[in-house]
């Protein structure tokens, strides 16, 4: 997983770096493809940054803020989709979320933890 990791590293320095609308041009597959509003390109540049900074990995160290349908676009933007999901830990107001994936072209697994508040 970790060395995979670094692929989904890699575009997301990318996306930082260069924008989304570059990024969308110089994307494979033309992703992130859904219409771009402020919330959405927010919740991108926070994904993006939490990727650069190793979150997610663990469920110690999940992603954060980025609630169930941010972290679905992050991954879509990596070329991802959910094959999977449990909740790992439950914690006061939050829920950990492990999310397995699988890449879209390739068939690479991944595992990653995301924290969301909980609906109660």
């Amino acid at each position: 997983m970790e060395n995979f990791y670094e692929y989904i590293r890699t575009k997301a320095i990318s996306y930082i770096r260069i924008g989304y609308e570059k990024y969308r041009k110089q994307d494979a597959l033309k992703k992130p493809d859904c219409r771009m509003t402020k919330e959405i390109q927010d919740l991108l540049i926070s994904g993006c940054n939490q990727v650069i900074g190793y979150k997610g990995m663990t469920p110690e160290t999940p992603f954060e803020g980025l609630g169930i349908p941010g972290f679905y676009l992050l991954m879509e933007m990596f070329h991802f989709k959910v094959v999977r999901q449990r909740i790992a830990k439950i914690e006061n107001g939050f829920f950990i979320d492990e999310m397995h994936m699988k890449h879209i072209v390739t068939g690479q697994l991944m595992i990653l933890f995301n924290k969301v508040k909980s609906q109660t």
